[in-house]
C-alpha cells in the first residue's frame, strides 16, 4: 500500500463481526489501540459508510454522556460534522446519550445499552503523519531524479 500524498489525512478502521453495546463497543477498540470511529467530514462520513457496509446501527464515538445535547467523540476531537437523520438527536426516553449509523447512514442517538455494529479507528499521530510526508517526498523525489 503506497502513502497518500502530503496533506491527504489517512486513518485506519477495524470492524468486528460481533454486536456488543456501546461501552463493551468502546473498550474493544481500546484494546485494539484505537477508539470507537469519529467523523469529522462528509469524506470521511462517506469512508466509514463504504467500509462498514450495512444499513443496520453501528456505533460512532460520538456521545453526550457527560452532558446532555453537548456531544463528544471519544478521542476528544471536535464534534463539529454532523449528519443527524430527521428529528435526531432526541433523546428519546430521557436516556440516548450515544451515536449509531444506520439507515442511510444518519445518525440517531441512541441507548448505550444497545446492542450494535461497532467501528473502531486508529488515526496516526501528527509525528506518524509528518514521518509519513517526509517519506513520501523523499520518494517522490527519488523518483523524479531516476527519471532525469
Amino acid at each position: 500500500m503506497g502513502l497518500p500524498p502530503p496533506g491527504v489525512g489517512f486513518f485506519t478502521l477495524g470492524h468486528n463481526k460481533t454486536k456488543m453495546n456501546w461501552p463493551d463497543a468502546q473498550q474493544a477498540c481500546q484494546e485494539w489501540g484505537g477508539h470507537l470511529v469519529s467523523i469529522r467530514s462528509a469524506e470521511e462520513q462517506a469512508q466509514v459508510a463504504g467500509f462498514i457496509q450495512t444499513q443496520e446501527p453501528t456505533w460512532t464515538g460520538g456521545n453526550d454522556l457527560l452532558e446532555e445535547g453537548a456531544f463528544t467523540w471519544t478521542d476528544g476531537t471536535p464534534f463539529s460534522y454532523t449528519n443527524w437523520h430527521e428529528d435526531e438527536p432526541n433523546n428519546a426516553g430521557g436516556r440516548e446519550d450515544c451515536v449509531a449509523m444506520w439507515g442511510a447512514n444518519e445518525w440517531n442517538d441512541w441507548f448505550c445499552s444497545s446492542t450494535a455494529w461497532y467501528a473502531c479507528e486508529k488515526r496516526e499521530s501528527t509525528l506518524e503523519a509528518e514521518a509519513a510526508q517526509l517519506e513520501w517526498e523523499n520518494k517522490m523525489n527519488a523518483s523524479a531524479v531516476d527519471d532525469i
